[in-house]
């Protein structure tokens, strides 16, 4: 009986701490279960169960995840790997061709249990093709998804909408007063940003800018001045400060 190692895959959810939860198990356990099912059609003998919960396809190399590293060299006698969907493997399509690639010459066979509704294995000239598409299209639907969400936080960015932590909000903006889920202007530190400009443009080093800065008893809501501080500030600050940077100039002079 040929032997096959079962693959199950979770990603991660936008606001869900890495922990576990019922419908995560659920989720995992109904691969696994179509995986057995497909086994058991194809009598292959289940030599081990791997799955990864809380880990990205896209952003994670399958054998940079801590389950997907055992599928670099897989035990003795196994020569089939059997996942539900070709994303639970792969939403990268370089990532995809390399390792189908690397699999190959290890003369060991991939399947996808469930896709679609159909079963798929790349043993086959049709399988191989169809795979290679899939890839492109899984990559394809996850930059989408990302265009999407990138689109929509501008939209809301724009709007004055906070999309950060209370502590993370940036330079030269301060939570609304009279709604915490909004960011505005914040006058009194948009004049200080445009200072270590006006300070930058005469030359000063960033560290020089920070001793400017304390001589002038300007004080940061971020701890005490740092030269990487006064980057940050310089690069998340520069749309906001332009608009005083002027009369500072003319202030200064």
């Amino acid at each position: 009986m040929e032997r096959a190692l079962l693959y199950a895959r979770f990603s991660p959810r936008p606001k869900v701490k890495k922990r576990n939860r019922v419908e995560d198990g659920e989720t995992i356990e109904l691969q696994l279960k179509n995986c057995r099912r497909y086994c058991q059609m194809r009598d292959f003998e289940v030599a081990e169960e791997i799955s990864d919960t809380f880990e990205s396809a896209r952003t994670t190399p399958l054998f940079e995840r801590p389950g997907g590293k055992h599928l670099r060299e897989l035990p003795e006698n196994v020569t089939h790997i059997v996942t539900s969907k070709i994303d639970r493997l792969f939403r990268n399509m370089r990532d995809g061709l390399d390792m189908l690639d690397h699999w190959d010459a290890k003369g060991i066979t991939i399947h996808f249990a469930d896709q679609g509704g159909n079963s798929i294995n790349v043993s086959t000239a049709m399988g191989r093709h169809f795979v290679r598409f899939m890839l492109s299209n899984a990559e394809f639907e996850a930059d989408l998804t990302s265009e999407r969400t990138s689109q929509m936080m501008q939209h809301r960015q724009k709007n004055g909408e906070r999309m950060t932590h209370k502590n993370l909000v940036p330079y030269g903006k301060m939570i609304d007063p009279n709604d915490a889920n909004r960011i505005v202007d914040n006058p009194d530190e948009i004049r200080m940003i445009s200072e270590v400009l006006l300070l930058r443009d005469e030359g000063f080093s960033y560290r020089a800018i920070c001793e400017q800065m304390e001589c002038n008893d300007r004080q940061l809501r971020k701890g005490p001045w740092h030269p990487q501080k006064v980057k940050d500030m310089i690069k998340t600050g520069l749309a906001s400060a332009a608009l005083l940077h002027e009369p500072v100039a003319a202030e200064r002079a």
